[in-house]
C-alpha cells in the first residue's frame, strides 16, 4: 500500500466536489473512502493518472437515469419522431431452445428471463408517462407484434439501452430484428444514455444503423487531449492493471474501449477495470457487482 500525500488528497476532494459526489456518509466505506483505498494501491505517478482520468469520469445515478434518456431521445430528427414508434429494449429478442421437439425444428421464444440494463431502462420508460413526447409510441417487447404490424418506411423501431460501448452487443441484437422482412436498417434507431464513439461507428459500418446519445465518449487515454504523453499514460495504466491482476480480457476495458462511465454504481466492463475490479480485500469505488462489502483493507 502507498501513502496519499496531502496534495493528492486535496486534488481528489476537489474532483469529488466538482462532480457533487459523496465525500462523507454514514456507511462504513463511502465512495470517497473507496476511491482513496484504490489510490493507495498505486505509486504517485499512477495516482496522478487516475485523478486525471477521473476528471472525465461520468457517473449517472438513479435520479438522472430517465432524464438522460430523454435528452438522448430528443437528439432524434423530427422526421423520425413523426412516425409511428415501436420502442423496444436493445437485446436480442430471440433465444433458441434445444431441437428436442416433435417437429424437430428449432423454436424461437421472446427473451424474458435474463435481466439486462436495456430491460431495466425499457421498464422505467414503460412505467413513466412518456406519451407526452409523441402520441404514436408503442412501448413493447413482442417480436411477433413487429412481424404483424411494423410497416417499412412508415414506422421506426427505437431500441433503447443505457450504454453502447464497443458496439458488438448492439450489432448482435439489431441483426436479429433485421431478419424480419418488413424491417430495414433505415427503420431502426438506437437511443442510449451514453455511447462510445467507436461503438457508434461500428454499428453504422456493420449495419448502417444510427446510434443517438446526448453523451458521447472517447477513449480515456488514447484520445484524451488533457494527457501530455499518451504512451507513458498507457504504460502506467498497464502497471495499475497488473497490480490489480485484472483479467486480460478486460485490460483497458472490454475491446480496449477505455471508457470512463458508470450507471447507478454498476459499471460496464468497457470502463477501465481500475475503477471496478474488486476482490474480497480490495473494494472498488465503482463496482460492476456488489459481491464484496468488506472494509477494503
Amino acid at each position: 500500500m502507498h501513502s496519499l500525500s496531502p496534495e493528492i488528497l486535496l486534488r481528489a476532494e476537489d474532483i469529488f466536489k466538482s462532480k457533487n459526489w459523496e465525500i462523507k456518509g454514514g456507511v462504513r466505506l463511502n465512495l470517497f473512502d473507496k476511491f482513496c483505498e484504490r489510490l493507495r494501491l498505486f505509486n504517485k505517478s499512477q495516482q496522478e493518472l487516475l485523478l486525471e482520468l477521473t476528471k472525465s469520469f461520468t457517473k449517472i445515478g438513479m435520479g438522472e437515469y430517465l432524464e438522460c434518456f430523454l435528452e438522448s431521445f430528443f437528439c432524434l430528427p423530427q422526421s423520425v419522431v413523426e412516425k409511428k414508434i415501436y420502442l423496444y429494449p436493445l437485446i436480442d429478442p430471440i433465444i433458441k431452445t434445444s431441437t428436442n421437439t416433435k417437429s424437430g425444428k428449432l423454436p424461437n421464444y421472446i427473451e424474458k428471463g435474463k435481466t439486462k440494463s436495456a430491460n431495466f431502462l425499457h421498464y422505467m420508460i414503460e412505467s413513466n408517462d412518456i406519451y407526452w413526447v409523441s402520441d404514436n409510441i408503442i412501448v413493447n417487447n413482442s417480436f411477433s407484434l413487429l412481424k404483424k404490424e411494423f410497416e417499412h418506411g412508415k414506422c421506426v423501431l427505437i431500441l433503447v439501452d443505457d450504454y453502447v460501448g464497443s458496439g458488438k452487443t448492439a450489432v448482435d441484437a439489431c441483426a436479429t430484428f433485421l431478419t424480419l422482412p418488413n424491417i430495414q436498417p433505415s427503420d431502426i434507431k438506437i437511443v442510449c444514455l451514453a455511447a462510445h464513439n467507436h461503438g457508434i461507428k461500428h454499428v453504422k459500418e456493420k449495419l448502417g444503423i444510427d446510434v443517438f446519445s446526448d453523451i458521447q465518449l472517447f477513449k480515456g487515454i488514447s484520445e484524451n487531449i488533457g494527457i501530455d504523453n499518451i504512451n507513458i499514460a498507457l504504460e502506467l495504466m498497464e502497471g495499475m492493471e497488473k497490480t490489480l491482476k485484472c483479467n486480460e480480457k478486460y485490460r483497458f476495458g472490454y475491446e480496449k474501449t477505455e471508457s470512463l462511465i458508470t450507471f447507478m454504481n454498476k459499471t460496464p466492463n468497457n470502463t477501465f477495470p481500475v475503477y471496478w475490479h474488486e476482490t474480497p480485500t480490495k473494494v472498488a469505488p465503482f463496482p460492476r457487482y456488489n459481491n464484496y462489502k468488506g472494509n477494503g483493507k
